[in-house]
């Protein structure tokens, strides 16, 4: 299982056989925007997590950004900032193919 932990900036893996709890990307010590691998990469209250097709997919709801994080790496890219897309984004799924984000100022988006 998956976890955006928005108190403490971090994308967190839980492994629920065991409640074992691993940090995958973010510093619980810092708030950022920073890109980068595990620890460089930095939120700013993440609030939505999605996982398709070996990435997470995270909302970044204080930096408003969408990002992803490689399942295979725990590298964190920016993939859209505030935009005309995303005003307020608090929420994330998908389909299996395309990625739809709800945003406090419209009802939902599709961006992917």
């Amino acid at each position: 299982m998956y976890v955006a932990d928005t108190v403490n900036n971090a994308i967190r893996q839980v492994v629920i056989a065991t409640q074992a709890v691993t940090t995958l990307a973010g510093q619980t010590t810092a708030i950022g925007s920073a890109d980068g691998i595990g620890a460089a990469a930095t939120f700013n209250g993440p609030t939505g997590i999605t996982c398709m097709g070996g990435y997470l997919y995270i909302v970044d709801a204080g930096n408003t950004k969408l990002r992803r994080l490689d399942l295979a790496t725990n590298a964190v890219n920016t993939l859209v900032e505030k935009s005309g897309i995303l005003a307020q984004p608090y929420g994330i799924t998908n389909d299996g193919t395309s990625l739809y984000v709800t945003d406090w100022s419209s009802i939902i988006a599709k961006v992917q």
